[in-house]
């Protein structure tokens, strides 16, 4: 699905009406993702955390945005990940990122991880 524009946020399924505001506690993602259509939903987890990508420029340059809904004290909500979806997934398993971006600890540092389609 090609970008969309800023009109169409929460229009469209899996459009984030929620990236249309900044928030206190939302760093690293750009002012620009609102003109490009904000953040496109590809993936969640049983402990209500979210994956996203910022929509900002090509779609081979869209980059992870995890909200964590239990986030860590005085962590943000939503980080911006300098990574697509691949690196950004075997980061995760292999326990390469600074934190784990998730609330629970099922895929981080996991060898052996398991999707179920939804």
């Amino acid at each position: 699905m090609p970008p969309v524009g800023a009109a169409e946020i929460g229009n469209i399924p899996g459009v984030c009406p929620c990236a249309a505001e900044p928030e206190e506690g939302i760093e690293g993602i750009e002012p620009e993702y609102l003109v490009h259509g904000g953040l496109f939903a590809w993936g969640g987890n049983p402990d209500g955390d979210s994956a996203y990508w910022s929509t900002v420029g090509e779609p081979d340059e869209w980059r992870s945005v995890i909200f964590r809904r239990h986030p860590v004290p005085r962590g943000p909500a939503l980080t911006r990940y300098d990574c697509g979806i691949v690196e950004f997934l075997v980061r995760t398993f292999q326990g390469r990122l600074a934190y784990n971006p998730f609330s629970g600890t099922d895929l981080w540092r996991n060898e052996s991880p398991a999707f179920v389609r939804g």
